[in-house]
């Protein structure tokens, strides 16, 4: 039967029901005698079809359908899969080339696919080799370029050494050369008496303070003893020798010989001899190193001394209140420290062993996970660098690859452009360069912090503005419970 014939039988079968034209009651009432109903008159069923069984009747009558429909139905899709069958026959062949090329393509897919990642897997494992031979030769670098500073600092030390070791060689020999040339001249001294005496004193350095003054005091006695010694020693040669030095120093001066005339003249001259007496009393007087006042100190000068005597007396006396204060601090403190070692530091020292033997070994433990844990990654970074999931499409796969070698190109690139300070920037030559460069660091860590301490000051600021929704929620989940729980609801 061909499907207008089918269409045709459907439409005769079905065109005396028309819900939309009659009532509902009589579209019941119609489809109930085309089901093949028991006969049921229209006044019982006018009487039946009332509220919900009404409602239900009607649902009824407009989703079922009777015999007669379902077998027009049937023999209309019989005519449809025999149309079917006899259209698809001639299609059969092409389906299956078309099939068949689409596999083929597939295969050839999975193919260029698998070539793909394992060129790919392989240019990463080179490019995780190559990253590990920077970090080992950047590593290297480091420890070269501290190897070099150290060893330049060392030998700036070794340089500064010898040269100290120079000086003090030069000074211990300048030193040995004076205790030679000062033994020499005590030996001088000793043998020529009051001669030479003179060119013995020592140069007045200060006159201000009484340190001088003892050590003034103290030469001029051991020049008295020396002259005490030498004339003890020369007692026995008397006035003559004094007379014969008197005659030598004579002829010296006079360039003649002890003999002459002239010499002998000068010798017996009453003036003479009165002048070389007055210049030993004047070299055995003591001459003190304070300077003399040729005048009495005036009002201004009194005034001055009057007020640095007030100041040291101020400084005293608060050197002084100082003293107590720390002494009394110092007391206080030592009854603190009593009371602590005595009361709280046995509880503190029982407490700290409790503790100590309960954590006995964590520091080795920790140490020892630590390694162990260093050991795993670095096996498994070395044995599989390329972490390419099973699981995931092929999209994301190129896309996670894609990001690794940005990231590698990237970190070769800041490696490739950075710029290291070189150690002699360190070294007291170049200073203002270094100088230049910590003002710079001291700027952008400035800058940082700036950022840092706002974007922490923002979200700050949200958390802040967070909390009263918090609360708002835990208040409303509280609600929702009560309610949930006065209601009977689980």
């Amino acid at each position: 039967m061909p499907p207008n014939a089918c269409n045709a039988a459907l439409s005769e079968a079905t065109q005396h029901r028309a819900p939309e034209d009659i009532g509902t009651e009589d579209y019941v009432y119609q489809w109930l005698q085309d089901i093949g109903a028991p006969v049921v008159s229209q006044d019982d069923l006018h009487r039946l079809y009332k509220g919900p069984f009404a409602d239900v009747l009607l649902f009824v009558a407009r989703h079922i359908r009777g015999r007669r429909e379902t077998a027009v139905c049937r023999h209309q899709f019989q005519c449809a899969s025999t149309s079917e069958r006899k259209s698809a026959a001639p299609q059969a062949c092409s389906s299956f080339s078309v099939t068949k090329r689409t596999k083929t393509r597939l295969d050839g897919a999975k193919l260029e696919r698998r070539a793909a990642e394992d060129s790919l897997r392989n240019l990463l494992n080179d490019t995780y080799l190559s990253q590990r031979e920077a970090d080992r030769l950047q590593d290297d670098l480091q420890l070269t370029r501290g190897t070099n500073l150290l060893l330049r600092v060392l030998a700036q030390k070794e340089s500064n050494r010898i040269a100290r070791l120079v000086c003090i060689s030069d000074m211990m020999m300048q030193l040995r050369k004076d205790i030679s040339s000062r033994k020499s001249e005590k030996g001088r001294l000793h043998e020529t008496g009051m001669r030479n005496t003179n060119r013995y004193f020592a140069p007045h350095i200060r006159a201000d303070h009484t340190q001088d003054v003892l050590a003034s005091f103290h030469s001029f006695h051991v020049r008295l003893s020396h002259l005490w010694i030498s004339l003890q020693s020369s007692k026995q040669e008397g006035e003559r020798s004094g007379e014969a030095r008197l005659m030598k120093a004579i002829s010296d001066a006079m360039n003649l010989h002890m003999s002459d005339e002239r010499v002998i003249l000068a010798h017996c001259s009453d003036r003479l001899k009165k002048q070389t007496r007055l210049r030993c009393s004047q070299n055995l007087r003591y001459h003190s190193l304070l300077p003399a006042f040729s005048e009495a100190p005036d009002d201004a000068e009194l005034d001055k001394i009057q007020k640095r005597i007030m100041e040291k007396e101020r400084k005293l006396q608060s050197l002084s209140d100082l003293s107590i204060a720390l002494i009394h601090a110092s007391s206080q403190s030592l009854q603190s420290l009593s009371t602590f070692s005595a009361g709280a530091a046995p509880i503190l020292q029982q407490e700290l062993q409790d503790k100590a033997s309960a954590v006995q070994g964590y520091v080795d433990l920790l140490r020892h996970s630590v390694s162990k844990r260093t050991k795993v990654v670095a096996e498994h970074c070395a044995r599989d660098p390329i972490k390419l999931g099973r699981g995931k499409s092929v999209n994301r796969i190129l896309s996670e690859v894609q990001r690794s070698i940005e990231l590698v190109h990237e970190k070769e690139c800041f490696l490739r452009n950075a710029t290291s300070i070189d150690p002699a920037v360190i070294l007291p030559n170049n200073k203002d360069e270094l100088a230049k460069r910590l003002e710079t660091h001291k700027k952008r860590q400035a800058e940082l912090n700036e950022q840092i301490t706002l974007l922490l000051r923002h979200k700050l600021d949200k958390a802040h503005a967070g909390r009263p929704l918090e609360h708002d929620t835990e208040r409303i989940a509280q609600e929702i419970c009560l309610v949930g729980s006065m209601s009977g609801l689980r």
